[in-house]
């Protein structure tokens, strides 16, 4: 693995895990007031649409194919709690 290949990884890991830290705090208050809407709408569609296209394209990308769809499973819980939480 090159230093290329390692940064390539690091930076895919992080935007991974980016938004886990807000999933986990909706989830622990039920509610995601607060967060701009419009973020996370672009956030969602940026990840769905990358999704697509490694899952289409480049189907033995399983860990980038992963990375999207995690992503997309923690910003949906955002959104969830951000339209049905708790009015904090």
């Amino acid at each position: 693995m090159t230093i290329l290949d390692t940064l390539g990884l690091i930076g895919s890991i992080a935007l991974g895990i980016c938004n886990l830290p807000q999933a986990i705090l909706s989830y622990k208050n039920q509610s995601s007031k607060g967060i701009s809407l419009y973020t996370l709408i672009i956030g969602f569609l940026g990840c769905a649409t990358l999704f697509l296209y490694f899952l289409l394209k480049l189907p033995n990308e399983i860990f980038l194919i992963f990375n999207y769809l995690f992503n997309m499973a923690c910003l949906s819980t955002i959104l969830y709690y951000y339209f049905w939480g708790k009015n904090v």
